[in-house]
Parts: structure tokens; sequence; C-alpha cells
């Protein structure tokens, strides 16, 4: 396990013991945000955004989903496997509380960037869908 792995996984402990609502650090490149409040918005989202990721189309026909916020990842469709705009695809779960991250369009799962359990920062690119 990397020392980095057991630094934020110390972090995230000792937030969870802590009497603490919410934490957002900030540093030469990096940016973290955690609340115990399922409603709270986290100040690293654009204004228009959600508690779920955004829905980003890049060059050519997948739409990338990306990490709302630091956690763990698992995928809950296969790639390959149909799905409907609002459907659940993917969870990133911080203090064992999920997030659930939602297709933006009727499509395909064309991609899944990790693999469950794995750490995954802020706005990386998590799950591509294909539009139908």
């Amino acid at each position: 396990m990397s020392e980095a792995y057991q630094s934020i996984r110390a972090f995230l402990r000792d937030f969870r013991q802590s009497p603490w609502r919410e934490i957002h650090v900030a540093g030469p490149g990096f940016e973290y945000f955690m609340s115990r409040d399922p409603d709270a918005v986290s100040p690293m989202l654009p204004d228009e955004g959600t508690a779920e990721a955004r829905g980003e189309h890049v060059d050519g026909p997948i739409a990338m989903l990306r990490a709302p916020h630091l956690g763990l990842f698992r995928s809950l469709v296969p790639v390959g496997s149909a799905v409907g705009s609002g459907d659940r695809v993917a969870e990133v779960m911080v203090l064992d509380r999920p997030t659930y991250i939602t297709a933006p369009t009727d499509g395909v799962v064309a991609h899944v960037a990790h693999n469950a359990g794995d750490l995954v920062e802020y706005d990386a690119e998590i799950v591509g869908i294909s539009p139908a």
C-alpha cells in the first residue's frame, strides 16, 4: 500500500472520528472537500453542479463521467451494458456514504476506468457512455 494511500485513509479515519461536519483543504496542486451532510454542496463543483458527477462530452461520441469527489470507486454495471438516462452506473464512496454516478443520456457503457475499490480523485474520469 502506497504512503499516499495510507495517508488518505488516516485522514479519512481522523475526519470520521472528529466532531467536524465538513472540511475543505486546498494547496498547491490539490484540493479536497468532505462533508457529513449528504445535502452539502461541494465548493469544488461548478455552480450548476450537483452531488452527482457531471457528464462531460469529449471529442467523439463518448460521454465521460467524472468523480464528484475523492473516494473509493465501484462500477454498478459492466462494460457493454445498456443504460438509460439517469440510471446509476457507478458509485464513489467516502465515509461509508455512496455518491451515485448516473448516466447523462441513454447509451451503452463503453469504458470503466478503474477497478472496484480503487481510490479516485476529484474530477478523475471514471466511466464512459456511448450514446444509443
